[in-house]
């Protein structure tokens, strides 16, 4: 389908750049998230190995060690919980601005790193 100014109203536009905007945010937020908890698995494993090598370490840092990464956890479930409340707002946008579902289906089934 070729896509150009006339073929949508401003209104639906703006709905589109929205879903378009909220499917960036996402994205970069998974991979951003995937990083964070690479580094923090590592960090536990980390200190984890120190301590059963016998190294002596302060009870904050195995205090940390317990409780940073179910914070993350949690901070990372909600982030993704937001992140995909924003695309389902910017779906609906879509639907109200009058596209078709057909349209927002198989927008949806377009990459996102070859967004604009």
């Amino acid at each position: 389908m070729q896509i150009d100014g006339t073929n949508f109203t401003k209104s639906q536009w703006e709905a589109i750049a929205l879903y378009v905007y909220a499917r960036k945010r996402r994205r970069r937020f998974l991979v951003t998230a995937c990083a964070a908890a690479i580094f923090g698995c590592g960090s536990v494993l980390i200190t984890r190995s120190l301590l059963q090598a016998g190294a002596e370490l302060s009870s904050a840092l195995q205090w940390t060690q317990t409780v940073a990464p179910i914070i993350l956890l949690f901070v990372l479930c909600l982030g993704a919980f937001a992140f995909q409340r924003e695309v389902a707002s910017g779906r609906k946008a879509m639907l109200a601005a009058g596209l078709t579902g057909q349209f927002v289906a198989d927008f949806e089934k377009y990459p996102t790193s070859k967004f604009p």
